[in-house]
């Protein structure tokens, strides 16, 4: 009866300082980043206010296989025993004793009494910690029982009040909202290191540039730039210009027009571009970026990708001279190349011209352009005898793989007629599938009307100059079984030239496999062999050594001739320098397996798409098995795939939006839910653009990643604000926040403030001076003087005055307010008003 009157008549003052101090534990855990850091003063705020001999904060765990108690924290009255690190607490498994204690604090349930009322297995673990009476609370993170804070009174029976076991139940909620909050804080942070580790190990340059009053700022760039430039990321982040600075000046005005309209805008940044290395050289890169948006529909930054081409600019380089000096041989020397392709139901059994060069015209009098573009006019000035007998034998049947080598007539546009010889010679794919037939056609009528000698040295004389522009060489023919490359009669002056050997040597029997690379000298040998035993023409492509010790690739095509009674007379041979080629092709394979070793192991699906949707050409990246669980024949092959996988929630508005996009051209990103091979749905991100073709048919180059991780730690940082912003506005407290200047755009009072006062936080914030005009003018003074000091000090503003209420009555209010700062931020005055008429009664 004793101890009860003595609770009795300090429950007034006890229940106001419990709820002063759960206010003060909420605005501790609200302003510290980590929780445990502050712990020990929360828990000695709460035990002096509920005027208890210990309070003890216990965090489960279970990773020796069974659950036990430890101490996080523990705060004790003066003269009361400290348990922390003791087994008698620290270290106690829960059950069987405390199996009640689990099951109840796992239903969310409180353990509250005297321990003489406790089962008698559970009183002995309290009795050694001369507990009396006790309050334990349950504290809950995620859904999850963490463990619990406990109240120990030593000194007697305790009569808990409604008050002190609501405020200290709200203590332990705002415990358990900071330890997820600092949960949440730590999965996020190591979120952003694995995304950064990841950004910061592909083979290419990404960056951020941020969208500002001013303009783009570059905010981040990965640290491959200093790979790719010489330079330190740090360089480009600390002067905004230094980027355009190194820009080659030929490109600088394109690629500054491009970037500006692209922020303006907000569309997707593409351009290829030259930028000077720190060593001084030039290198190419393809610099691409797409628009991010911010909140309010607005551009929130530009997320750029960017890659060295400079190899592939070269051999494009390369490509176009090599294309431009064969075209230019081809359109020189005094014969006709042309090239059919092979065509279903064409004239000619299966085959159209595609390309014939200008000197058609001289022979027969028809452009090049009338063959190109009417297909049948070549068989229709063909000698109708020839062309009977040509077509009896299938001469130029699609089927035939042999070289085709024919004598015919052809009339001319003025009614003439034209002997010539047309030959031709099968270039496969690599399948073994016909890709074109490349063939040559020379005027030989003087020499079909000449003798037969004069007709022989015509033809040598002829292959000898129509040939100027490569190394011509002819070998007369052998018996079976001798080696052919043995017997060269003539080689042209050209292969002093390229190769630094006098035209003299070639002529020793043997020299010219000696100069074969070793590499290649057993197949050129094979085919040389073949070939002169077959009579069928010789074509190989092999390296040999210069004398200076380089390496030079040779294109080596040669025919036999035969006179009238097809007899052999002399191999007439053309060796072509195309080093340049096959570097440039080496080059190119080289670009293509890189390019594709990037595709194949960046952490998303790469993708490329037609705009009419065609599976033929489609392409998935193999990592859509390893994202998704599919393969990508599974992908490709099967109708509507993609969309019938997206969830049905989102299904109607991706779907539209992708008609859309295919519509009006522009980018397509979006963020939808995917259902992977396993039924689970997870969060992607879809970003493609289309890509202009030379062809004239476009596609959609795009990708897609996993935001799966990302979208559920949004979800859940926005629930744990939402939940302690619910417990921090129905604390019994007004809590408010407010900068030095007295911004309103600043200024934060809690909704409580109008059941405490009667006015609403509209009011309060109307004008700077109300809170100072509804202070009682005994107490104005020196709350103003209070306010002065802790402005001029940053010190602690704590402080009891009289304020006016909505009603015209005043009370009494303790007010206290804490001066916090930020890295990069304006500090402000973080604090609470508490009612406190009561204690002045």
């Amino acid at each position: 009866m004793v101890e009860t009157a003595r609770a009795a008549k300090a429950a007034p003052l006890r229940r106001d300082a419990v709820l002063e101090a759960v206010a003060f534990a909420a605005e501790r855990l609200l302003l510290s980043s980590d929780w445990n850091e502050v712990a020990v003063e929360v828990l000695g705020r709460l035990g002096v206010a509920a005027d208890v001999s210990r309070v003890h904060l216990v965090r489960n765990d279970d990773t020796d296989g069974s659950l036990t108690m430890r101490l996080a924290a523990e705060w004790c009255a003066p003269g009361t025993h400290s348990y922390r690190g003791d087994p008698v607490v620290d270290g106690l498994v829960w059950e069987p004793d405390h199996t009640r204690w689990v099951e109840r604090m796992r239903a969310g349930e409180s353990i509250i009494g005297a321990i003489e009322t406790f089962p008698e297995q559970e009183r002995p673990a309290l009795r050694s910690q001369s507990i009396v009476s006790l309050a334990y609370f349950p504290i809950t993170v995620d859904g999850i029982w963490w463990g619990c804070i406990g109240f120990d009174d030593c000194d007697g029976v305790r009569d808990w009040s409604v008050t002190d076991l609501e405020g200290l139940r709200t203590a332990a909620a705002l415990l358990g909202a900071a330890i997820a909050r600092r949960r949440q804080e730590e999965r996020l942070l190591s979120a952003e290191s694995r995304y950064r580790s990841v950004v910061e190990r592909i083979p290419a340059v990404t960056y951020v540039d941020v969208m500002e009053t001013a303009g783009a700022r570059m905010a981040f760039i990965s640290p491959q730039i200093e790979t790719l430039l010489g330079y330190p990321s740090e360089r480009f982040l600390a002067d905004p210009d230094f980027w355009f600075d190194l820009v080659h000046p030929d490109d600088r005005v394109r690629m500054e027009a491009a970037a500006t309209a692209a922020g303006r805008q907000g569309l997707a940044f593409d351009e290829e571009y030259r930028m000077q290395h720190v060593d001084g050289p030039w290198v190419w890169v393809h610099d691409t970026s797409s628009p991010v948006p911010g909140e309010g529909g607005s551009i929130s930054h530009f997320q750029g990708f960017m890659i060295d081409v400079t190899a592939r600019k070269e051999a494009e380089r390369l490509l176009r001279e090599a294309e431009h000096r064969y075209r230019s041989m081809v359109e020189a020397i005094p014969a006709v190349t042309y090239i059919d392709e092979p065509t279903e139901g064409g004239p000619g059994m299966g085959a159209t011209m595609t390309f014939v060069s200008p000197q058609i015209e001289h022979v027969l009098g028809y452009p090049a352009e009338r063959f190109i573009a009417d297909a049948g006019l070549w068989f229709e000035v063909i000698h109708p005898d020839d062309l009977a007998a040509l077509r009896a034998r299938e001469a130029f049947s699609v089927n035939d793989l042999d070289p085709f080598d024919e004598v015919y007539r052809m009339r001319h546009a003025d009614g003439h007629w034209v002997w010539v010889q047309d030959t031709s010679t099968t270039v496969l794919n690599d399948d073994g599938t016909v890709a074109f037939f490349q063939g040559f056609m020379f005027d030989v009528t003087q020499r079909k009307e000449a003798e037969e000698q004069v007709r022989v040295a015509e033809e040598r004389y002829r292959a000898i100059v129509e040939n100027t522009p490569a190394i011509t060489y002819q070998e007369m023919p052998q018996p079976p079984g001798f080696d052919q490359a043995t017997s060269t009669a003539y080689v042209s002056p050209q292969i002093e030239q390229l190769l630094g050997y006098a035209a003299a040597e070639w002529a020793q029997p043997g020299f010219w496999t000696r100069v074969i690379h070793p590499d290649d000298l057993s197949a050129v040998l094979a085919e040389s062999h073949r070939t002169a035993e077959s009579g069928e023409p010789y074509l190989q492509e092999y390296r040999m050594v210069a004398a200076d010790g380089r390496t030079v690739w040779f294109h080596d095509e040669s025919h036999l001739i035969r006179d009238t009674d097809g007899n052999p007379l002399v191999w007439q041979g053309v060796m072509v320098d195309v080093t340049e080629r096959m570097e440039t092709e080496a080059r190119l394979r080289q670009a293509q397996e890189r390019l594709q070793a990037l595709v194949d192991h960046m952490p998303a699906v790469v993708y490329v798409e037609s705009t009419d949707n065609s599976p033929e050409k489609l392409y998935i990246s193999p990592t859509v098995e390893q994202v998704f669980g599919y393969t990508a024949e599974e992908w490709i092959w099967t109708p509507d795939f993609w969309v019938d996988r997206v969830h049905p929630d989102d299904r109607e508005a991706i779907r539209a939006y992708d008609e859309r996009s295919n519509d009006d051209r522009e980018p397509f990103v979006a963020d939808y839910r995917f259902r992977r091979a396993d039924g689970e749905y997870v969060w992607v991100h879809d970003e493609a653009v289309l890509v202009p073709s030379t062809d004239g048919d476009a596609f959609w180059q795009g990708f897609l990643f996993d935001i799966t991780a990302q979208k559920q730690a949004e979800e859940r940082l926005i629930e744990t604000e939402r939940l302690f912003r619910a417990t921090v506005e129905n604390l019994p407290a007004v809590v408010y926040r407010e900068a030095l200047d007295a911004s309103s755009d600043r200024f934060y009072i809690s909704p409580q403030l109008e059941r405490v006062f009667g006015y609403r936080p509209a009011d309060w914030s109307e004008t700077p001076e109300f809170w100072l005009e509804h202070i009682h003018p005994d107490d104005v003074g020196a709350v103003v003087a209070a306010n002065e000091h802790a402005n001029a000090t940053r010190e602690r503003f704590s402080c009891d005055y009289r304020l006016l209420r909505a009603d015209g009555t005043y009370t009494w209010v303790h007010d206290e307010a804490t001066w916090v700062e930020e890295v990069g931020l304006e500090g402000w005055w973080q604090g609470f008003m508490l009612d406190i008429s009561e204690r002045y009664e």
